[in-house]
């Protein structure tokens, strides 16, 4: 990073160089990060369960929600002491959110379905619901937790509580890039801009712009940048001009609020013979 020189020659060299040197607009920097253990981010869209299966969608917010048709599954229920097969057809909405910390994605969902019941020649009304309360391992991208169910049909009503385990599909393993870009201006360069580009492990891309500040800090220049995406993610910097360390990051993605310090860059690419 070039800094503007206070040295009197600066304006001598600035009309030698086109005035660059004295312009107020600094070498931009570059750097890439790669999520941690404790960091990491989950977009849990697609379609989940089995016996029904039902679509997913997480908005930027965190909010889960879904909903369709769910034809001819089978349940089972208890009438006189005997267990029947009972074929159900039945519309269905989702609604929930997730959340994570130190890595960890924590998921609340409840499933609400009606429609018809039919057992032999007989049909019922159907309603059923599933409460999830679970958790994503960011080590192994398994989602495990307790599932609630219960259902109601030809005028009787069955509940149990289950546990369940899913492992996340279409690449989504929480983990992510980060690649920042900052630069200086303004009156003595203290001014800074810089942009962020935020690629998810299932291949989402989300895009940052913003403005901040630049002075020394505990011996060594720092940027620190506010930036947000169009669809209203936020990121806090503090970087390390020298070493390129994000010594502090907050910020919230997909409803999740995310905290780090120290996040080393990736090395630099050797430059191309």
């Amino acid at each position: 990073m070039v800094r503007v020189s206070k040295h009197p020659l600066c304006s001598l060299l600035g009309i030698l160089l086109g005035l660059a040197a004295c312009s107020g607009t600094l070498t931009a920097a570059t750097w890439t990060y790669k999520s941690t253990s404790a960091l990491h981010i989950w977009d849990i869209s697609g379609q989940h369960g089995q016996e029904p299966a039902f679509t997913l969608n997480e908005d930027v917010k965190g909010k889960l929600s879904g909903g369709g048709e769910m034809l001819n599954f089978t349940v089972t229920v208890e009438e006189g002491g005997v267990e029947q097969e009972v074929s159900v057809s039945a519309t269905y909405t989702v609604t929930g959110h997730i959340t994570q910390t130190a890595g960890v994605g924590k998921v609340s969902l409840t499933l609400k379905a009606k429609g018809t019941a039919t057992m032999g020649a007989e049909t019922s009304k159907f309603t059923g619901t599933e409460i999830l309360r679970a958790t994503i391992n960011p080590a192994t991208s398994v989602l495990t937790g307790t599932l609630k169910r219960s259902m109601t049909a030809f005028g009787e009503h069955g509940s149990e509580t289950i546990d369940v385990s899913e492992t996340l599909t279409d690449g989504m393993d929480g983990s992510f890039t980060l690649t920042v870009d900052a630069s200086t201006g303004g009156k003595n360069g203290k001014k800074a801009t810089g942009s962020a580009t935020l690629t998810l492990s299932n291949g989402d891309v989300y895009q940052f712009t913003g403005k901040g500040s630049y002075s020394a800090k505990r011996q060594a220049y720092q940027y620190l940048l506010t930036l947000r995406s169009p669809e209203k993610l936020d990121l806090k910097l503090y970087v390390n001009e020298t070493t390129g360390v994000i010594t502090k990051l907050t910020g919230k993605a997909l409803g999740q609020n995310l905290r780090a310090t120290n996040l080393t860059p990736e090395p630099a690419a050797p430059p191309a013979p």
